[in-house]
């Protein structure tokens, strides 16, 4: 073959192999193309889940709300309990002694507290299914189911629970329900009421009557027949945080006699009355950043005049003022924030949220992370794919 026919020849083969590689990149782009589509529709539509999952909660019925805010207690609610009797304790001595003979575990200390769990005491009518008395040791009680206490000659009687002169106890993951009162703490400071399920009490939830820095955290109190779910009576320095309070015969939270406590981050919804009422004896107390939703009458997404907080008292602060932040109240009209107009609360101290919140306050709950994971999982498919797709075509 001569010179000038083997360049022809290559020059040939060349321009094949451009064609061959020019129709393998046509028909690879679309392909690529429809999938980065395909999966960019995926992730837009978790993203939009994920946005509008609060919304839809909210809508939901106060009924059925708290079953949203699953936590520890519905998982440990599963597990077995022992039938016992009701519990009395009357002293560190006794606490200690009832922990050997029992078999509780712990020592009393901050670091090994008594362990006073798995049990279901049914307190037949009686004044109390556990009674903690003039006990300063550290412990714990937990994952019990207590019901049916509703002898209510004085407070706390008539409590599932109830602390009396006490300190350094913690009640978690409890189901308490059927008595007249769901927990009570009678002078008593330094507890925590945490991530119990506290509903279809008759006068109150969670009550506190004297006391000084207890804890009120993450609970579901709900459906008080004739009452309200919680109530701060001469309680001093109380953090009321992460709670569901929902579908209460009168208040929400109700403040008498009580000083410098803190209101924070509550889902208050569909009780019958007002969502926080504070007494004329209520003061400096700091609410910000809770939801309040159809609470007092009112109807979500409209200004119809009803407020959602009433404050009798002196000196309570319904907003952040560093942070400029309020509260989410589902008849809020969206004017005048950033003034007195804002939102009013009702009562003689003519109180206002002056920073209200545009959507309501929400937990992360763990299908919004799941989705979150998912999407972006699915981002960073996608880009590896591209870039795969990219080098395969550029080799070829």
């Amino acid at each position: 073959m001569t010179a000038g026919r083997k360049k022809k020849a290559v020059q040939k083969r060349t321009s094949e192999i451009h064609e061959y590689s020019d129709d393998v990149r046509n028909r690879r782009v679309p392909v690529q193309v429809k999938i980065t589509r395909v999966l960019g529709i995926i992730i837009l539509m978790l993203l939009a889940i994920i946005y509008y999952m609060p919304l839809a909660v909210e809508t939901q019925s106060t009924d059925f709300q708290h079953l949203n805010h699953i936590n520890c207690v519905q998982i440990q609610q599963c597990s077995e309990k022992a039938s016992h009797s009701v519990i009395h304790i009357n002293g560190n001595a006794d606490l200690a002694a009832q922990a050997v003979n029992e078999g509780w575990a712990g020592n009393g200390t901050e670091a090994d507290p008594y362990i006073i769990e798995n049990y279901e005491i049914d307190a037949n009518g009686g004044a109390y299914g556990i009674w903690v008395v003039n006990v300063d040791l550290y412990f714990v009680i937990r994952n019990c189911t207590v019901f049916n206490a509703t002898d209510s000659a004085t407070y706390p009687y008539g409590s599932g629970i109830a602390l009396a002169s006490t300190s350094n106890g913690t009640i978690t993951s409890n189901n308490v329900t059927g008595n007249y009162i769901g927990i009570g703490i009678d002078a008593s400071s330094e507890n925590i009421v945490s991530h119990n399920e506290i509903v279809g009490n008759e006068a109150i939830g969670v009550g506190i009557l004297t006391g000084n820095n207890n804890t009120i955290t993450g609970n579901n109190v709900g459906n008080t027949t004739a009452g309200i779910g919680i109530a701060l009576m001469y309680a001093t320095n109380t953090s009321v945080t992460e709670n569901t309070v929902f579908g209460n015969a009168y208040y929400g939270i109700y403040v008498e006699e009580s000083s410098y406590n803190n209101l924070v981050s509550n889902s208050i919804s569909g009780n019958a009355g007002y969502g926080i009422y504070i007494a004329s004896t209520g003061t400096y107390t700091t609410i910000y950043n809770n939801s309040f939703n159809q609470n007092n009458g009112a109807v979500r997404g409209t200004s119809d005049g009803k407020s959602q907080g009433y404050d009798d008292g002196a000196n309570n602060l319904w907003y952040d003022d560093v942070g400029m932040k309020g509260n989410y109240w589902s008849n809020w009209n969206g004017s005048d924030w950033g003034t007195p107009n804002a939102y009013p609360i009702d009562g003689s101290a003519g109180a206002y949220d002056m920073y209200p919140l545009g959507t309501p306050v929400t937990e992360i709950s763990l299908p919004a992370v799941l989705l979150c994971a998912l999407a972006c999982s699915l981002l960073c498919w996608t880009v590896m794919r591209v870039r795969a797709m990219h080098a395969r075509i550029r080799a070829s």
